[in-house]
């Protein structure tokens, strides 16, 4: 049992923990942006000085869907903060936006990577996964829990086609070249790797 002051401080590391209170009768849960936690970005998580008001966001983490309130950090050229590098920022902290212009909706990297794996050994679709936090986070009333499905679609596709690009070791670019991010099939043959070099001498 903690009072309002060190549930805060205690949970500057776990932000989206899931917190209960005591209002009398009955544990209330209670998001801990309601008690006064703010994330802030850059700094390790001191304040910045040049910070700016904190802003509202979505979080979409593996335990359900939480409303956080994120600070950016404002040390840019002139001290003005620069929306561009919000993204930046977002992702040094490991959450990843669904938009690049003004983001308000995020997914954490582990509930990224927890969906691929979802994706790739049980066959879950987005949708199927988003429910499953909505009811994680309000089970009997889900209607109460803002719903980030296409907020979530688009930050899985975006966020695992950078990760195909840094395993392939490939550059942001427009275009890449046709197979540049295929993997070469061991079975196949291919010359100069996995057949003998004088393959053209074998007579038919």
């Amino acid at each position: 049992m903690l009072c309002r002051e060190c549930a805060v401080r205690t949970h500057l590391d776990n932000p989206f923990h899931q917190v209960e209170e005591w209002v009398g009768t009955y544990f209330k849960r209670r998001g801990l942006q309601e008690l006064g936690l703010v994330i802030r970005l850059g700094h390790g998580g001191d304040v910045c000085p040049c910070a700016k008001e904190p802003v509202s966001m979505t979080v979409t983490h593996v335990n359900g869907i939480h409303t956080c309130d994120i600070q950016f950090c404002g040390c840019f050229p002139l001290g003005k903060y620069n929306s561009v590098e919000a993204p930046v920022q977002l992702a040094n902290a490991g959450l990843w936006p669904a938009s690049y212009k003004n983001p308000r909706t995020v997914s954490t990297f582990h509930a990224v990577r927890e969906y691929n794996q979802f994706s790739l050994q049980a066959k879950v679709n987005v949708m199927d996964y988003n429910r499953v936090k909505l009811r994680m986070t309000n089970n009997a009333f889900r209607d109460d829990v803002p719903d980030r499905y296409r907020q979530l679609l688009t930050s899985h596709r975006q966020f695992m086609f950078l990760q195909t690009l840094k395993q392939f070791g490939a550059g942001v670019q427009d275009r890449y070249a046709p197979g540049s991010l295929v993997v070469l099939c061991p079975a196949c043959p291919q010359p100069g790797k996995n057949m003998d070099p004088s393959w053209k001498d074998v007579p038919a």
